[in-house]
This record gives structure tokens, C-alpha cells and sequence, in this order.
């Protein structure tokens, strides 16, 4: 059994994406999440993470012409790290690498609640679906 590196993510996209060309010829988007985490903290407000992604060929089309600032999407994906250089220090950062991607509402922030919750569930029903702990690779 091979290891398992799939990540879901529902939030909201943080500003409307553009399709791009690598130096190879490959169209792609780059773009962040908000996603909210699950727990209030000390003022009683819920934290938020910013994720960054990058999708390749359909997903990257897809997404650029259908998705805009705000919108709820669900995305599946697969963790990376980068290492890279700055000022003579060898960083390390992570993103994500988008294999699917489904829009869930539009942009109105009066609906945000509702949205998540929904996606909340659908997660946690296909994390229980795909996996078992006798599957778990630790």
C-alpha cells in the first residue's frame, strides 16, 4: 500500500485568479484560500488560514474563467514543499497542488455559514468513506 498525500479544502478564493504560462509553455493559476478553522479563539472569533495553491492545464483554464474573489470552492489537493533561496538562507515554504476543484456558492458573504458547514460535512463523510484506521499508514 502506497502513502497517502491527499489534502481537501473548503474557503473562499482571495482574489480573482489569472492564467499564467511557466517558463515550459504550462498554463497554471496560483491563488489562496481563506479557510476557516473550526474553533473561536480568545475574542470569540474564528481564525482564518491563508493556503496557496497552484493548478495546472484544465484545472488552471477552470478556474480562471469560472471562479472570481470570493467564492466558495471545495479543492482537493496534494501537499508540496519548496525550498528555495533568499538572501543567502535556504527557506522552506508548502503549497498545494490542485487535483480537483468544485465551486460551492458565489461570493455573497452573507451566506458564508452555511456554505462551510455543508462543507465541513462533506469532508469529514469522504474522509470516514476513503479511510479506515486499519488503512492508516501509521
Amino acid at each position: 500500500m502506497g502513502l497517502m498525500n491527499d489534502c481537501r479544502f473548503g474557503g473562499r478564493i482571495t482574489k480573482d485568479p489569472e492564467l499564467k504560462k511557466s517558463s515550459g509553455g504550462k498554463e497554471y493559476v496560483s491563488f489562496s484560500l481563506a479557510v476557516q478553522k473550526e474553533y473561536k479563539d480568545s475574542k470569540g472569533e474564528y481564525g482564518v488560514d491563508f493556503l496557496d495553491f497552484v493548478a495546472w492545464s484544465f484545472s488552471a483554464k477552470f478556474i480562471a474563467k469560472y471562479i472570481k474573489k470570493g467564492e466558495m470552492l471545495l479543492v482537493q489537493s496534494e501537499a508540496s514543499t519548496n525550498i528555495y533561496e533568499k538572501d543567502g538562507k535556504q527557506l522552506k515554504g508548502h503549497s498545494y497542488v490542485v487535483s480537483r476543484v468544485q465551486k460551492i456558492s458565489g461570493g455573497n458573504q452573507s451566506d458564508s455559514q452555511e456554505p462551510t458547514k455543508e462543507v465541513v460535512k462533506s469532508i469529514k463523510k469522504t474522509a470516514k468513506k476513503n479511510a479506515s484506521e486499519d488503512e492508516m499508514p501509521f
